[in-house]
This record gives structure tokens, sequence and C-alpha cells, in this order.
């Protein structure tokens, strides 16, 4: 009488074990995904300086056109370069964060979930050996 929800427990916990572990398995991937856009994003700053490169002296050119390739440099592709490592950078990687905050709260949803259903195998298990005994 017991056997079918029994049968039918132990499958749901497996099945919610398997989506555990996969959900694990994604935050362990975006974590990694974080770490390496956090280093790269450093890397990126520090390279910014080579946005001002080449650099122009009197010698190599001057004139009205070396000045607006130097502002140019500095208003135009600095800045560019700036608001692509400080605000792209920060938003995709708020966007993993909150993913992977997302995620960790599924994760503790299906732990209570495994809880409670392995309460109720453990309950169902006992009702049935106890008729069994009978």
């Amino acid at each position: 009488m017991y056997l079918h929800e029994i049968a039918s427990l132990e499958y749901f916990i497996y099945e919610l074990q398997k989506s555990l572990y996969m959900k694990q398995e994604e935050i362990d991937r975006l974590e990694m995904a974080q770490s390496n856009l956090i280093e790269l994003q450093e890397e990126f700053f520090y390279n910014q300086s080579l946005c001002k490169s080449p650099t122009l002296c009197k010698n190599t050119w001057h004139g009205k056109l070396a000045k607006d390739f130097q502002t140019f440099q500095e208003d135009k592709i600095l800045d560019t370069y700036q608001k692509l490592t400080k605000d792209k950078m920060n938003e995709i990687l708020n966007r993993l964060a909150e993913e992977i905050e997302a995620i960790a709260q599924s994760i503790v949803s299906i732990e209570r979930t495994i809880a409670t259903k392995k309460l109720r195998l453990q309950y169902v298990r006992e009702i049935s050996s106890k008729e069994i005994l009978k």
C-alpha cells in the first residue's frame, strides 16, 4: 500500500538532489566567470594608458590636426575606454552577482524541500513497517 508512495518519494528526492547538484555546478561556473572578469577588469584598467598611444611630440606631428588628434584621444577614446572599464564591466559583474544570489536562494529552497521529503519518506517507511508487523 505504501510502496508506491515510498518509491515516488525516493524518486522525487533523487531528482531534487540531481537538480541541487546542477545548481551548485552552475554557481561554481558563474563564480569562476566572475573571478575571471574581475581579473580582466583590473588588467583593462591597468592598460588604459595605451589609449593615449601614440603620444605626439613637436618633432613628430604638430599643428591643429595634431591637437585635434590628441583631444580625440583624451576626450573620446579614453572616456569610452574608462566607461567600458567601469560602467559596463561593473554592470556585468552586478548581473553575475544577482544571478549567483538567485541560484543560491534556489538551492536553499531545494534543500528545504529535500529535508521535508526525507522526513515524509521516513514517516511513510515507519508506518509501512508497522503495518507489515501487524
